[in-house]
Order: C-alpha cells, then structure tokens, then sequence
C-alpha cells in the first residue's frame, strides 16, 4: 500500500507541469480563435470595399471613351533614368550613362523632357564610398552636405533633390540636392 501510494504522487508530480501545459494551451487556442474571426469580419469588410471600388472605377472607365484614354497615355511625357559621374567644380556633369556604373556613377537624374531633371545622390555603398574620397570635389559642387556622423559615414539620406539642365550635352545645376551623411 505504501508503494501504491508513492507511485501514485509520482504520477501526479509528473501530470501536474502537462495539465499546466494543457490549461496554458487551451487559453492560446481561445485566444486565437477571437483573433481569427476578428480578422475574418476585417477581411470580409475589406473584399466588399474593393468590390466597391471595383464597380467605381468601372463605371468612371465606362464614361471615358477609350481613344480618349490612349490618346492621354500617348502624350504623357516619358521619364528618362540618367547616372552620373563626379560632377567638375563648378557644378557640371560631363559624363552622363543611361545605365549605372559601379565605381563610376554617383548621381541618378531623372528628365521627362532631356533639357530639364531632378537629381539624387545613389545610397549605395559603393557611391558612398566613392562620395566619401572627397566630399568636396564629389558632393560639395551640387550638393548642401550636413552631417550626423560621428566618424566616418555609413549612409546617405537624400533630404532634397537638386535640378539641373542640359546644356550643349553637359548637365550643369541649377539648384543644389540636400544630403546628410549618417
């Protein structure tokens, strides 16, 4: 008797920590079924508003005649991807590609029209690297540089973007970018 006694509180030693478990599970699976069907009512919500909006836009697309709608597409102006290299000292890009050059390529300029675009320093490491071997010859000519790092930088924000124009195959800025070195 004393044997069966002994095993028996041995057993429930060892049950005790799974039915904690059990109990534990039991909530966690509570909880997850709320959570589920939460998110059904969110997902059913969400369909019926795309359908929604589905049916809006055709009926605005029914309204449009479609000769309209290509002729638009046809006349909308199409962006053009520049990179350039190091820019001289007073703010003139001579060496333009329509694809980037690792080691070569610092800025990217996009132009809709070829006279007139946007420019940003790339944030790759390999630009900033190469930014970073004199930011006077490299950014300081386009660019407002300001700086929060502590050290040598590890990243590059682009605050603002600078313009810049074509002139005789050469762009030259006409407002600076905005960077900060991180």
């Amino acid at each position: 008797m004393f044997l069966t006694g002994q095993i028996s509180k041995e057993v429930e030693t060892q049950i005790a920590p799974l039915l904690e478990r059990i109990v534990a599970l039991e909530k966690q699976k509570k909880e997850l079924l709320s959570e589920i069907k939460m998110l059904s009512c969110r997902l059913t919500a969400l369909e019926e508003k795309a359908d929604e909006m589905a049916e809006q836009a055709e009926a605005v697309n029914a309204e449009v005649p479609t000769a309209t709608v290509r002729e638009a597409t046809r006349n909308e102006p199409k962006e053009q991807v520049l990179f350039l290299a190091a820019p001289d000292k007073f703010g003139t890009f001579s060496a333009v590609s329509p694809t980037e050059r690792e080691g070569e390529s610092l800025y990217r300029l996009v132009t809709t029209d070829g006279r007139q675009g946007r420019f940003s320093l790339l944030t790759s490491p390999d630009a900033l690297a190469t930014a970073l071997i004199s930011v006077s010859q490299m950014l300081k000519p386009v660019c407002k540089v300001s700086s929060e790092a502590v050290g040598r930088p590890t990243r590059v924000v682009n605050e603002a973007e600078g313009t810049a124009a074509s002139e005789d195959g050469v762009w030259k800025v006409i407002s600076k970018a905005e960077v900060r070195l991180m």
